[in-house]
């Protein structure tokens, strides 16, 4: 990544970064930006996204929004699980795909990330579940993996694991799906540069370049067979999430 002599800081709005624990697109998207450091060249809002419990939903609506993914079919589905295993080769990344369950209750991770910002420690939470879920395989939306994550970067897991439970954390989390209904966001990576908008990992790029901030990214893939762990009996029935 170089960054553009000539860039116009006026081009630059407010950046957000909208990602889903839930999504291998947004896990992807992120540890691009984390190879270059871009995190800490840029202030970029990173603001969680995720299919909400019935109580969270229901806030939601009586805020006046709306969550706006569709859940996606089995066809398209299938053809993400092909696309994820391309890409991550090209990219020479590591994943093990994790196995959620039929219901996954995906309000626990993401307020716990909510919770984990409240004492500073946004950041590292992020990158801590994202390796467990992508790196590891593991089943984020259990209390007992949560509980050790937490634990795993020194916050309280206790604390951690009822955030749910926390009414401070689920306004904090009603007003981020808000600002996600507010926004547009249909789905995730989805990246905002004041109003303008980029979905998917494939429009970081432009999104980056739109900051007057950097120039064209180097895009040459790193070179070198990967090997994607596929366990046995590893057929997902849920979607991935947020990718479209």
């Amino acid at each position: 990544m170089m960054i553009s002599g000539r860039g116009d800081r006026k081009k630059m709005g407010k950046l957000k970064f909208y990602f889903s624990f839930r999504s291998p697109y947004s896990w992807i998207a992120a540890k691009q930006l984390q190879e270059e450091k871009i995190f800490n060249r840029i202030n970029l809002e990173k603001i969680p996204f995720w299919e909400p419990d019935t109580y969270t939903l229901e806030k939601l609506k009586k805020r006046g929004g709306r969550f706006l993914y569709q859940p996606m079919s089995k066809a398209k589905h299938l053809y993400i699980l092909q696309d994820i295993k391309r890409m991550v080769n090209k990219l020479g990344y590591q994943v093990i795909w994790p196995i959620d369950t039929d219901k996954p209750w995906w309000d626990l991770p993401h307020l716990a990330y909510l919770s984990a910002c409240r004492v500073g420690k946004g950041d590292e939470f992020f990158w801590a579940v994202s390796k467990w879920r992508w790196e590891m395989g593991e089943n984020i939306c259990q209390r007992s993996v949560v509980e050790k994550i937490a634990e795993e970067i020194g916050l309280d897991s206790q604390v951690t694991i009822n955030a749910p439970n926390d009414d401070r954390i689920r306004e904090q989390a009603v007003q981020a799906l808000y600002q996600c209904y507010c926004d547009d966001v249909f789905g995730v990576p989805f990246f905002m540069n004041g109003y303008q908008k980029y979905w998917g990992v494939d429009r970081l790029d432009d999104f980056l370049c739109s900051t007057g901030l950097f120039g064209k990214r180097n895009t040459d893939l790193k070179d070198g067979p990967m090997e994607v762990v596929v366990r046995e009996g590893a057929y997902d029935t849920d979607h991935p999430g947020g990718c479209g």
